[in-house]
């Protein structure tokens, strides 16, 4: 690579975004490079942490002599003697992202099927965040920017077109495939230059710092006519970075834009960005980006489309269910189906009568009923009885036993043996969050004992477990944290700025009342402060609450945050990705 001496200008992120402006006014198309710090909020870990998690496993393994510890340990191995471990008591990914080929061929030599299925456990869960289902709109709205060239191995892409546009991207997953990948096609294109995850993705040494000449062709001709935005790279392989290297300086229209996070490109990767041309542009996130990106190429496109678009899909399923249910209820699930499609509660009770008589074994069909009659109907009595018949059926049931809990706890203020149904619900299933923040809500509205020490794990769990998609269960978890912290005279503030950074996201509402919360808590609260948090809580539960909320100057002045990170780690080092 070149060792040039010149270091690229840095831009400033709205100067970014401006040009950007101009050059989409100007017909000129932009190619999004990303890496895996794009697909972190997405549930994703970055290179570097699943490097540095490999390297520990690697020295529990092979490191002999019980006294040598990991960092000097690794500088042997990477013989890499400024390699680092720990920077302000927190793990350095960067270093070991540097290293990830080498670490993930140590780690898995002999059995790189484990290392595959390591990294298919890795992304097992991971959904769409807000920025890839923005890239999704600009994929397939804009006629100019259709091209994503990635080092991962996700499907994050084609999986926000899927959900937000009904559109398939062409998916070049392979270096035989690479001729398939041209400029100007009518459809997205997502070039995985490292494979896809189930064809064998490149993770070796060779293959990380070795670009296929199919791919190199294929990308020489893709930026003669996209310009290249960098998004989540690191530039720690040598395949695409050898690659840039090698193009002449005035091959890439205008100049490479790259955009970093919290570390800045390494003094080679730096050379090359000059070389072309380039800016670097220093941004709060791959999310925060793709948000005011937009706006700049979609200017007609509102974020709450993204929730109007998910909700008018399942409504056009819920129409064809609805028809097929009628045709045909042939099981507890159709009823269920049917009825909360069916807007007139009357109808709607009845059908779950008549499903009841027919499936009189179905606990899940109870428990469904049970949740109508407390929220739609408000027959307390009547919902207890079905409440406890459901769990007759299935003891074991993690969703009856999490929502007679909330019954108990908001309903019967039956704390204890609420408290009884919550522990055992995650019991069932430790990782719903929906059970978690009512437990939280409970702990919150009882303060007893350490009931107020216990919410931040709690809330953390919460975060953690949303994996970058906003949700009304992740804003009650923040609201809780809020309020706990007030009680306990600390700062509110990571909490809400997380919170509002939630609430500018959007989401859907579902049922939920704040009032036992608000008589339970707010006394203990300065007058003034507890009429804010009012308009807070009405804001979470009704989106036509919001503008209120946006009207007050206190709400005006509160900053946002990362609400997908934990409120500890505000003031550490983020990672970077490969």
């Amino acid at each position: 690579m070149t060792n040039g001496e010149h270091s690229p200008k840095e831009w400033s992120e709205k100067g970014l975004l401006a040009e950007i402006r101009k050059l989409h006014q100007q017909g000129r198309s932009l190619a999004f490079i990303l890496g895996a710090g794009a697909s972190a909020s997405s549930g994703i870990p970055t290179g570097g942490k699943l490097a540095y998690r490999w390297l520990q496993e690697w020295h529990q393994r092979e490191c002999l002599e019980p006294n040598t510890d990991l960092q000097s340990w690794a500088r042997e191995q990477l013989k890499n003697p400024a390699f680092i471990t720990h920077q302000n008591a927190r793990p350095d990914y960067q270093d070991a992202a540097s290293h990830y080929a080498t670490i993930f061929e140590r780690r898995f030599a002999g059995d790189y099927a484990s290392g595959y299925a390591a990294l298919e456990d890795a992304m097992e869960d991971a959904t769409p965040s807000v920025g890839y289902s923005i890239l999704a709109k600009i994929l397939d709205r804009s006629t100019l920017h259709r091209v994503v060239v990635t080092t991962n191995f996700d499907n994050l892409v084609a999986d926000a077109l899927a959900i937000h546009a009904l559109r398939s991207p062409l998916i070049v997953g392979h270096e035989a495939l690479a001729g398939f990948a041209r400029p100007q096609l009518r459809r997205p294109l997502v070039a995985k230059i490292h494979r896809d995850l189930h064809l064998a993705p490149k993770n070796d040494p060779e293959g990380v710092n070795t670009l296929e000449q199919g791919w190199r062709n294929s990308l020489s001709q893709l930026f003669q006519y996209s310009t290249p935005l960098v998004l989540g790279y690191g530039g720690n392989d040598g395949s695409l970075m050898g690659f840039l290297d090698s193009l002449p300086a005035g091959h890439i229209p205008g100049r490479l834009f790259w955009c970093y996070r919290d570390t800045r490109p390494a003094s080679d990767v730096l050379a090359i960005i000059a070389k072309h041309s380039g800016v670097i542009v220093k941004i709060s996130g791959f999310d925060e980006f793709m948000l005011e990106l937009v706006k700049q190429v979609l200017p007609e496109f509102k974020l709450e489309q993204l929730v109007q678009d998910i909700d008018r899909l399942a409504e056009e399923r819920k129409e064809k269910y609805r028809e097929a249910v009628k045709k045909n209820p042939d099981s507890w699930w159709d009823v269920k189906l049917a009825a909360q499609a069916e807007t007139n509660l009357d109808k709607r009770e009845a059908m779950y009568r008549e499903g009841l008589e027919k499936f009189p074994q179905s606990a899940e069909l109870a428990g469904s009923f049970a949740v109508f009659l407390e929220t739609q109907r408000h027959d307390y009595d009547e919902a207890e009885d079905w409440y406890r018949k459901a769990l007759e059926l299935d003891p074991n049931n993690a969703n009856n036993t999490g929502n007679f809990a909330a019954f108990l706890e908001t309903q019967s203020h039956k704390y204890d043996e609420a408290e009884r149904y919550y522990r055992k619900a995650l019991e069932l299933d430790p990782n719903d969050p929906n059970i978690l923040a009512n437990f939280a809500h409970l702990h919150l509205l009882r303060r007893q004992g350490d009931d107020l020490a216990q919410l931040p794990a709690m809330l953390a769990q919460v975060i953690t477990l949303a994996k970058g998609q906003a949700s009304q269960t992740l804003a009650e978890a923040l609201f809780y944290g809020v309020l706990s912290q007030v009680l306990g005279q600390q700062s509110p503030a990571p909490y809400l700025a997380r919170l509002k950074r939630v609430l500018a996201l959007g989401y859907s509402r579902i049922f939920w009342n704040f009032t036992p919360l608000f008589d339970a808590v707010l006394p203990d609260i300065d007058p003034a402060q507890a009429q804010h948090y009012r308009a807070l809580g009405a804001a979470i539960l009704d989106e036509a609450a919001l503008p209120a909320l946006g009207a007050l100057p206190w709400w005006q002045a509160l900053p946002e945050a990362d609400p997908f990170t934990l409120p500890e780690e505000d003031q550490q080092p983020s990672a970077s990705g490969v």
